[in-house]
């Protein structure tokens, strides 16, 4: 059996693409495990005992960018009215268990969007699309300075679309449903500016990953910030920008996701 140029081309920037990831975790788990003392500062002026957070979020998205299935293939963009016209939300669960050196993280995000669109081809038939994406994810970081935090994780997705365009003077009717799920590897970090008043956050939170494993690339970037009225219960403010490019060229399916959704996000954070 003959393997073309081509096969051997894309068999090897694969590789290239997840041992180049190999080598960025190895280099940041050196790091975090090698230089400890980074975070001796914070460490020594509290105590070892960990403390946990849950918190709700509700998210309002604006979408852009490019969905396909198939043969098909539209643009996505949603603007303000648009979000109010057709309820589009997202909502998120938020769990962290925390103490001086360490932070575990676990997050689900549920986002549902529906849009009319124009197919991308001579005729520009119009129809209408829904997306459904689910994403699951958790991390681990490492307390390196009192205000910088950095480690890895990794976020399950689950993503459902349903395309319908009618048929045209020749061309059929389109009524395509799709799902499909991937795993994307992750370098997650935190920021965290030093305040002289206790009660108010001020950070940044935020992801890179992909690689080629799942997702070509994914990222999130959530500057945000919050007042904690008691020792129990927090407010959370701030504007979430996330982004994947996504292709499945399978035998059995051609799915495509190349879509950024961004928006304010408003968190209720409950301290344990």
């Amino acid at each position: 059996m003959k393997t073309s140029l081509s096969t051997l081309v894309l068999s090897s920037t694969s590789v290239r693409t997840k041992m180049n990831f190999v080598f960025v975790i190895a280099v940041l788990m050196t790091f975090m495990f090698v230089h400890p003392s980074l975070g001796q500062d914070q460490e020594s002026s509290k105590g070892e005992g960990w403390d946990f957070t849950i918190a709700p979020y509700l998210f309002v998205p604006f979408l852009s960018g490019e969905i396909g299935v198939k043969d098909y293939s539209a643009n996505f963009n949603k603007g303000p009215g648009e979000l109010i016209k057709t309820l589009d939300f997202a909502v998120m669960l938020y769990f962290e268990a925390s103490n001086p050196k360490w932070s575990l993280i676990m997050d689900a995000l549920y986002l549902k969007s529906g849009k009319d669109i124009t197919l991308k081809e001579e005729t520009q038939r119009e129809g209408n699309v829904g997306m459904n994406l689910t994403s699951i994810g958790f991390s681990g970081m490492r307390r390196l300075a009192t205000w910088f935090e950095m480690g890895i994780g990794g976020r399950v997705n689950f993503y459902n679309m349903e395309m319908k365009v009618e048929a045209g003077v020749i061309l059929p009717e389109v009524d395509e449903k799709t799902d499909d799920t991937w795993f994307d590897p992750l370098i997650v970090y935190r920021f965290t500016a030093p305040l002289n008043n206790e009660k108010w956050k001020l950070g940044l939170h935020g992801d890179l990953g992909g690689f080629g494993v799942g997702s070509k690339f994914t990222y999130m970037v959530y500057p945000y910030a919050g007042y904690q009225f008691s020792n129990w219960f927090e407010l959370s403010l701030g504007f979430r920008t996330a982004g994947f490019n996504f292709e499945n060229n399978s035998i059995d399916m051609e799915n495509k996701l190349d879509v950024l959704f961004y928006g304010p996000q408003i968190g209720f954070l409950f301290h344990l």
